[in-house]
């Protein structure tokens, strides 16, 4: 599903940063919430995993995000600033 996402044929779940997610989720639970189970190391990496993708994969749909976008084609137009500076 990356390698589709992404178009590179080479994606890993790493690459989007899912599975550092899953871990500090299982640390997190671990470490705050006392959690020893194998269920329980499961649930919780599988919301951290869950988490990281939804911020990386699903797109946001700001109102203006495109205005912050330097690259887009879809980004506002600026004029273009002058190299020569005048000195006194």
């Amino acid at each position: 599903m990356l390698q589709a996402l992404t178009r590179n044929p080479l994606a890993d779940p790493g690459l989007l940063g899912i599975n550092a997610g899953a871990s500090a989720a299982v640390v997190t639970a671990i470490t705050f919430f006392g959690v020893t189970s194998l269920s329980g190391y499961v649930w919780f990496a599988f919301c951290g995993a869950a988490a990281v993708g939804r911020d990386r994969v699903v797109p946001r749909r700001t109102p203006g995000a495109h205005a912050r976008c330097g690259s887009c084609s879809r980004a506002p137009r600026s004029a273009p600033r002058s190299t020569a500076t005048s000195r006194p």
